[in-house]
C-alpha cells in the first residue's frame, strides 16, 4: 500500500473512532497529512486543544490505544460494534479480527481477515472491512 492510501486509511479510521467533528487536519513540514485529535475545548481561547494522532497504520500501540475501545456507538446507540478478539501471525503479517455488532435488538459476531506489510497495517485493513 502506498503512503497516500495509508494516510487516507488513517483519516477514515480516525473519523470512525472520534467522529468527523473530533479530528482536524494539517500539513507537516514535508507536506504530508497530519491528523489531530480534539482533546478538550478551551473557553479562554475559544478553541480546541489538540494533539497529533499517531499513524495508526504504523503502530500497534496506537491501534490498541485508540481503535480497540470497549464499544463504539453510532446513531444514538442504536448501532454498536465491539472488538472481541484480535489474532496476529507475525510470519506473514496477517490479522484476524473478531467483533460483535448489534443494532436495536439484533446482534451477531463476524470475522474479517487482512494481510499487509506490517501487523499494524494488517489490523487497520481488517478493521476497515469491519466498519
Amino acid at each position: 500500500m502506498n503512503a497516500e492510501k495509508e494516510k487516507e486509511l488513517n483519516k477514515k479510521l480516525a473519523e470512525w473512532r472520534f467522529g468527523i467533528d473530533g479530528v482536524e487536519y494539517g500539513r507537516g513540514n514535508d507536506k504530508s497529512l497530519v491528523i489531530y485529535r480534539r482533546v478538550k475545548w478551551i473557553n479562554a481561547d475559544e478553541e480546541w486543544e489538540i494533539e497529533v494522532l499517531e499513524d495508526l497504520t504504523q503502530s500497534l500501540d496506537a491501534c490498541f490505544r485508540w481503535l480497540v475501545p470497549n464499544r463504539i456507538n453510532y446513531d444514538k446507540e442504536e448501532y454498536q460494534i465491539e472488538i472481541t478478539q484480535v489474532t496476529f501471525s507475525y510470519e506473514n503479517d496477517w490479522c484476524e479480527l473478531r467483533y460483535r455488532w448489534s443494532e436495536f435488538e439484533f446482534s451477531d459476531h463476524e470475522v474479517v481477515e487482512a494481510e499487509a506489510d506490517s501487523p499494524a497495517l494488517a489490523f487497520c485493513l481488517a478493521l476497515e472491512k469491519a466498519i
